[in-house]
């Protein structure tokens, strides 16, 4: 990732929204530095479809 900080991500499979229901993401970082200190971030998103 670099000294950046924000980075970009693309997943590598596409999902079909094309129905009723209840989609959660939950996309997990976890990174190490140069001194070998450990960070984590987290984050939930969730989408409701209702057609």
């Amino acid at each position: 990732v670099g000294n950046a900080p924000s980075i970009e991500w693309t997943p590598n499979e596409t999902y079909s929204f094309n129905q009723e229901g209840t989609y959660t993401v939950q996309v997990r970082l976890n990174v190490t530095d140069p001194g070998g200190n450990v960070g984590t971030d987290l984050v939930v998103l969730e989408w409701v479809f209702i057609f």
